[in-house]
Formats: C-alpha cells, sequence, structure tokens
C-alpha cells in the first residue's frame, strides 16, 4: 500500500496520525525511521500518508483510495471537483 516503501519517517507517521508504541517511538528516534510492517497503520492514516508523500499526485491517489474504501468497506465512493476538468483530492461519500 505504500506505493514500494518499506519505512516511514517517525514525523511523517505522527503527523497522519498513526499511534506507536513507546518501544517504536524509542526506536524511531534512534534511527528516524519505523518499518512500515512493524506498525499498525489503519486505512484513514494511510490515506493520510500517501497523500503526503504524494505531492502533485494528490488527485490520482484519491482516486486510488476511493477503489480501496469501496472494495473494503462495500460502500460507493467518488471524487468531486468544482473543476469539471479534474477530481479533488479529496474522495466524498455519493449518496
Amino acid at each position: 500500500w505504500a506505493a514500494g516503501r518499506t519505512t516511514a519517517p517517525l514525523a511523517d507517521l505522527l503527523a497522519a496520525g498513526v499511534t506507536v508504541t513507546q518501544d517504536q517511538y524509542a526506536y524511531a528516534s534512534l534511527t528516524g525511521t519505523l518499518s512500515l510492517a512493524d506498525v499498525d497503520v489503519p486505512l484513514v492514516q494511510r490515506y493520510r500518508l500517501l497523500r503526503a508523500w504524494s505531492g502533485d499526485d494528490a488527485p490520482a491517489v484519491a482516486e486510488i483510495v476511493a477503489g480501496l474504501t469501496t472494495a473494503s468497506h462495500s460502500v460507493v465512493v467518488g471524487a468531486h471537483s468544482p473543476d469539471p476538468a479534474g477530481p479533488s483530492a479529496d474522495p466524498v461519500l455519493e449518496s
């Protein structure tokens, strides 16, 4: 899910709202990163991390997240945009 990344900076994880244990915090404070395999990163925090890491690709990430959310939660999710030329970076639920 992490676009090829296997580790993440502690600052990025905390900014996305990921909860880390005291041991993980201490380890990451020394090394600067944590292995993503060792951290529980819920779907919302994954989305936040992907958006933070993607820069200008945020609209594309929003479409990917919409698809993943639809598949994992059986809800219809779409992206909207005030500009008809493209979707916004924030997916919204459709009624």
